[in-house]
């Protein structure tokens, strides 16, 4: 499949307003809990769910991606599990991977404590990297996250951003990224650069933790 080396949209899922239920809208955003207890997990894996955006110029550039997503989040019953403490990003974090026929197929990665959520799932289409998402949840703690250009909720009477970022991936390489909300985040091609080798160096070492005893 022919790629375009550099090609980023922000993708404005969340609608502002203070009062507001996440809309469920876009892939991961169904997945949305209405939880108001902050020791439960605010998000939920994918299960069963479908990515249906469509990029205007090039509409078949995310399909075989699309199609494997939809394939691995909708099994039901894996070969095996396997559970590991990990750390990085310079946060502790919950690691689960999941195997189908022998092979490695997803990774799930919990980080949470009392003011910040994030839930990232990584998507292998033939051992390799295919897909990220990434979905934070910032309480009133984190001021630096929460302006006015920022989908803002109130949860459990605290006010709280939600960011949901999903980025494809193509023989080890970022081809396409969204964000589901403002956050002032532009990318010109050097940064887009950087945060491919972000997400390559994170995705490597959770590969390398799996080897660990």
């Amino acid at each position: 499949m022919k790629t375009t080396p550099f090609l980023v949209i922000l993708f404005f899922a969340i609608s502002c307003g203070a009062n507001s239920t996440p809309k469920k809208e876009g892939v991961g955003s169904d997945s949305i809990s209405n939880s108001t207890l902050l020791e439960e997990y605010f998000f939920e894996e994918a299960y069963m769910l479908e990515d249906t955006f469509v990029i205007e110029k090039t509409p078949t550039l995310l399909l075989s991606i699309q199609k494997n997503f939809k394939e691995v989040n909708s099994v039901q019953k894996w070969d095996s599990v396997v559970h590991r403490v990990v750390f990085e990003s310079g946060m502790e974090g919950d690691l689960s991977a999941y195997y189908l026929g022998g092979k490695l197929s997803k990774l799930l990665v919990r980080h949470h404590d009392d003011a910040f959520q994030k839930l990232c799932e990584y998507y292998l289409k033939e051992n390799e990297l295919s897909m990220i998402l990434e979905k934070s949840i910032y309480f009133d703690s984190f001021n630096t996250h929460i302006n006015q250009r920022d989908s803002i909720y109130v949860v459990n009477g605290r006010k709280a951003v939600i960011e949901i970022v999903n980025s494809y991936f193509e023989e080890r390489k970022l081809i396409y990224q969204y964000h589901s909300s403002q956050s002032g985040m532009y990318y010109t091609p050097d940064d887009f650069i950087k945060e491919q080798k972000r997400l390559i160096e994170i995705y490597s070492i959770l590969r390398s933790s799996l080897n660990q005893l």
